[in-house]
């Protein structure tokens, strides 16, 4: 079973700040109706608003899942989340201060023509923004998405979805990774092409550790039901039956 490396429900009252456990390096960084607020300023375009999960042990590979729901609709902005992070805050890094200088993030890019939004891989290294692979994918306003950004290895994934929806079992975006990247975990909200304040809620952050239990990263099923994967087998609830998994 793996290990859960942080959670956060931001549980408490409206105008509080973020709970101990988060560093916030810039924005407007409140709990709003049981919800973590990020509200980036609106001093210029691509602004932005950042919290590091600072409080949390180091790990390498995670697996990341929180709700993040936009409150303006028909705008450009962005959101974003890392992994593996030094947590460093370094504002003259290629990302303008949006990440660490080391990690690799999900950024999700919400467009005001929502059916051309797009979810993209990054890696920073050393301060360079690099993007490793995008998707079009269509991302509403003041809608309720959950993302997912795993890695494992050498495999780094992510995938969006409706709050609302079952998850998906394929990754909207996937890469294969040469970095030995590890840390933590934060969360970044931007505006985009306009100088406004733009606002985004996050919620229900889970992070755990990948490389526990089934480090092959796989799930393996009966009907609806998630078996264990064991080192001897796979357990059919009375007796070990030996399994072979490949993923090629």
């Amino acid at each position: 079973m793996a290990t859960t490396l942080a959670t956060e429900t931001w549980t408490g009252t409206t105008g509080a700040a973020w709970p101990s456990q988060w560093t916030s390096r810039r924005g407007n960084n409140t709990i709003q109706s049981n919800a973590g607020r990020m509200v980036a300023p609106s001093t210029a375009s691509l602004d932005y608003a950042r919290t590091d999960l600072t409080g949390m042990s180091t790990s390498q590979d995670m697996d990341l899942v929180v709700t993040v729901q936009s409150i303006s609709s028909g705008v450009q902005q962005f959101a974003g989340v890392h992994i593996d992070s030094d947590v460093s805050y370094n504002t003259s890094n290629a990302a303008g201060g949006w990440y660490p200088d080391n990690c690799y993030a999900l950024e999700m890019l919400f467009n005001s023509n929502s059916s051309t939004s797009t979810v993209t891989l990054v890696s920073m290294d050393g301060g360079a923004q690099n993007n490793l692979a995008t998707a079009t994918l269509n991302l509403g306003g003041n809608t309720r998405y959950k993302a997912r950004l795993q890695r494992i290895g050498t495999a780094l994934n992510a995938r969006v979805w409706a709050a609302s929806a079952t998850e998906p079992t394929t990754w909207n975006v996937s890469t294969t990774i040469s970095g030995s990247k590890s840390g933590r975990v934060g969360l970044t909200s931007a505006n985009g092409n306009v100088a406004a304040a733009r606002s985004f809620n996050f919620d229900d952050l889970t992070v755990t550790d990948a490389g526990s239990g089934n480090t092959a990263g796989f799930k393996l099923w009966s009907g609806s039901a998630e078996l264990p994967l064991t080192t001897a087998g796979l357990w059919n609830g009375s007796a070990l039956v030996p399994v072979t998994v490949s993923n090629t």
